[in-house]
């Protein structure tokens, strides 16, 4: 900017704040088979430090990870309020209007990493998931393939 402007360095400067990634989990009853892994990607995204952990069921968010606790969240902040956010959601079919309205708010960047394993529901909920969600969805149902979908993540 300074070729532009003429200014000084000093004054060309911008600041950023870096934004913490929001790690989102459900934790309902039909992602059962993956609550080891899940407490696996929570236990990880704590010791890095740069992300926020909420619990989920059906991506309705009931709780947030804080200071070595779950710290329940009141009605008014249950709704997704993020934006201009990167959001790592790892959860199933159950939820897709919540993580579709999320998607559909600007700046926000959402990866999904499915964990559904039932064909019913997969065709089921197809068509308002492809004119619905806005964001990056990768089908991890193995351990295999969620590693290869997270190195997809830039």
């Amino acid at each position: 900017r300074r070729r532009f402007t003429g200014k000084l360095p000093n004054q060309c400067r911008m600041s950023r704040e870096k934004r913490k990634v929001v790690v989102v989990l459900d934790t309902s009853p039909s992602c059962a088979h993956q609550a080891r892994l899940f407490g696996s990607i929570a236990q990880i995204a704590e010791e890095l430090g740069d992300c926020e952990i909420f619990d989920a069921p059906n991506f309705g968010l009931v709780a947030r990870w804080q200071a070595g606790a779950w710290r329940d969240l009141p009605p008014a902040e249950r709704d997704w309020p993020f934006q201009q956010r990167v959001v790592l959601a790892f959860g199933d079919f159950d939820g897709l209007s919540h993580i579709c309205a999320a998607s559909k708010r600007r700046g926000n960047r959402i990866f999904w990493f499915c964990c559904e394993e039932r064909a019913t529901v997969l065709e089921s909920g197809r068509e308002t998931f492809v004119h619905d969600y806005k964001g990056k969805y990768f089908p991890a149902t193995q351990l295999p393939q969620l590693m290869r979908a997270m190195g997809k993540v830039r």
